[in-house]
């Protein structure tokens, strides 16, 4: 189980300084350097990306339309969970979809908490204000590395505004040592989308410089008769009227004296001196700017945790399979899931039962995840529940499926064949029975 420390527990001493990638020893400097801040603008850019934008939305819906269980420990006060399911509850949308968004773009997500007592008498955030990253700094303990808090620039003045752990949510997916900015999913397809472009560059250039068709008229040195009048011309000039009244789908008259004469011409020195050549390239240049567009595709897909079969066009594998690749990318949802949810409870849920509950309080209230592989199964059983309302319809609908396969979709027991053959209405007969013997009974004990 992935586990974060947010502060250095009462009492215990830690020794090792901050670890962060690329330095050493104590910072010196209570501002976390964002390592990744260079390629920010980058990052904006590839959202408008096609094919990153869908695979970015799919990176965020399956976790904000699931929900968050609540459950108690065995020392949790009594209300506490309903009263941190209505504070949290609220929010959670909000919160699972930007963090979600932050990871993928920048690698985190931060927010402003801002926290009140409610009508009844609970200290609770009224508002979960999210910051945005390029304006906001994460704060570090300078021997240690811990989180300490955020901290944001505003006004004309550029006045630092500080928030410390306790008004600050932070959430940080894939972290690496203390550098608690993480590492934006981005990242993964930034040289991708880099080559797309130069690809897409070079495709145009094609487009206007090669592809299509191409006139090519050869004429000798020289001049020719030309025109109604035959007035000699040089040849190039008459070439090139050529070529123009060609290049605009027009036509040209060639008169019967200029036929002749090139026909002399061509017999004389043995071969064409007057031709003209059509040159295309039939399309086959693009296909090497497809197929590499295609895999660049694929690339920025698996960069975002999907294998691309489970999304993209499939060509040679079979559904089962690409089921089984979206499976492998249900996989990286689950645990992105539980570190988000485990991250809120450690500086949500737990500073909710500390302000209202003491200390002791801490942690016996939790919020788990709903996994995504229980939405089938849900699905499933709500369609039982539906049939078994409606007798008329279970009686239509049982001759056409396989209670087998049902039953074994919801992991309902089976009863043993012999259980099977039993009449259904043997309980019955064996209660009538034992109402029948009951007076003799009676009558034997008074005797």
């Amino acid at each position: 189980m992935y586990q974060e420390t947010q502060q250095p527990t009462a009492g215990v001493l830690v020794k090792t300084a901050p670890q962060l990638p690329g330095s050493t020893g104590p910072t010196g400097d209570p501002e976390l350097a964002q390592l990744w801040q260079k390629n920010y603008k980058t990052y904006e850019e590839m959202r408008l990306d096609a094919t990153i934008a869908f695979a970015r939305m799919l990176c965020v819906a399956p976790l904000v339309t699931t929900g968050w269980s609540y459950e108690n420990k065995l020392h949790a006060p009594i209300g506490a969970k309903e009263m941190c399911e209505d504070t949290l509850e609220q929010f959670r949308m909000m919160i699972v979809k930007q963090a979600l968004e932050g990871y993928v773009d920048f690698g985190w997500s931060g927010w402003e908490v801002v926290w009140s007592v409610n009508k009844s008498g609970f200290n609770v955030p009224q508002l979960v204000k999210h910051l945005l990253q390029p304006q906001t700094i994460i704060l570090i303990d300078e021997s240690t590395g811990e989180y300490q808090g955020l901290r944001q620039e505003t006004g004309k003045d550029n006045n630092q505004v500080d928030l410390t752990v306790q008004e600050s949510l932070r959430i940080t997916i894939d972290v690496s040592g203390t550098n608690w900015y993480g590492r934006p999913l981005l990242e993964n397809s930034r040289q991708a989308y880099l080559s797309g472009l130069t690809v897409d560059k070079a495709a145009n250039q094609y487009d206007t410089k090669i592809a299509g068709s191409h006139w090519i008229i050869h004429y000798p040195i020289g001049t020719s008769p030309y025109g109604d009048s035959g007035v000699e011309t040089d040849n190039y000039k008459i070439a090139k009227d050529m070529l123009a009244a060609i290049t605009y789908s027009s036509g040209y008259v060639v008169p019967r004296r200029i036929a002749t004469f090139i026909d002399d011409m061509n017999k004389q020195f043995g071969e064409d001196q007057w031709k003209i050549d059509l040159i295309s390239d039939q399309g086959k240049g693009t296909t090497g700017f497809i197929e590499r567009q295609k895999y660049l595709d694929a690339l920025k897909v698996r960069g975002l945790g999907f294998p691309e079969r489970a999304i993209l066009e499939g060509q040679f594998g079979t559904k089962a399979e690409a089921e089984t690749h979206a499976n492998v990318a249900l996989v990286n949802f689950e645990l992105r899931h539980m570190i988000l949810c485990q991250q809120i409870n450690q500086q949500l849920t737990n500073q909710i039962l500390s302000l209202n509950y003491g200390d002791e309080a801490i942690d016996s209230v939790i919020i788990v995840p709903i996994p995504l592989a229980n939405v089938k199964q849900a699905f499933w059983k709500d369609l039982y529940a539906r049939f078994l309302a409606d007798p008329s319809i279970l009686m239509q609908e049982y001759s056409m499926i396989d209670m087998a396969a049902f039953r074994a979709n919801l992991d309902l027991p089976s009863a043993q064949l012999e259980d099977q053959l039993m009449d259904p209405l043997q309980p019955y007969y064996d209660q009538y029975e034992q109402y029948e013997q009951q007076p003799q009974m009676e009558q034997q004990l008074q005797v």
